[in-house]
């Protein structure tokens, strides 16, 4: 491959492509680095509906671009309304983000109770029950009215 053989670029189609129940993605790595993944991954076969739905979506660039770009605006405006300890930075143009208080045992709880479907975090390594993961929509005015009354 050349210079850099050692490095594998994985893009999963679920979190910026919007499509969380097709198990579609793709990789670009050295042919060796590939034999090896292909070796040691999990097989989760996808069907030929999620291939040609993630093609389709591929396709779209502008569609794609215009996304990426409200996912950054939204992004940016759910991060200046609520209070900066407790947004976690993740990739700014994923629709997902975590959010962290010790206000609450269960923040996941607390915020469902609010009318915000998150989800608990306490299975990730070195988190627990005061962080939550919230996938934005389009509803995410309401989303930032709420953080901000509870945060």
């Amino acid at each position: 491959m050349g210079k850099y053989d050692n490095i594998m670029v994985l893009r999963s189609a679920s979190k910026f492509y919007g499509l969380p129940n097709h198990r579609v993605g793709y990789m670009f790595a050295d042919k060796e680095l590939v034999k090896i993944y292909n070796e040691i991954a999990i097989p989760f076969p996808f069907s030929d509906l999620s291939a040609s739905v993630f093609i389709k979506v591929l396709k779209d660039y502008d569609k794609l671009e215009f996304t990426k770009q409200k996912t950054i605006e939204v992004n940016k405006k759910i991060y200046n309304a609520i209070k900066k300890e407790n947004y976690l930075c993740t990739n700014i143009e994923t629709p997902i983000f975590t959010i962290k208080t010790n206000k609450y045992d269960n923040l996941t709880k607390q915020l469902m109770k609010e009318g915000i479907i998150a989800e608990n975090c306490s299975y990730f390594i070195n988190l627990d029950n005061t962080y939550a993961r919230i996938r934005i929509n389009k509803d995410y005015e309401q989303i930032i009215k709420i953080l901000s009354k509870i945060l």
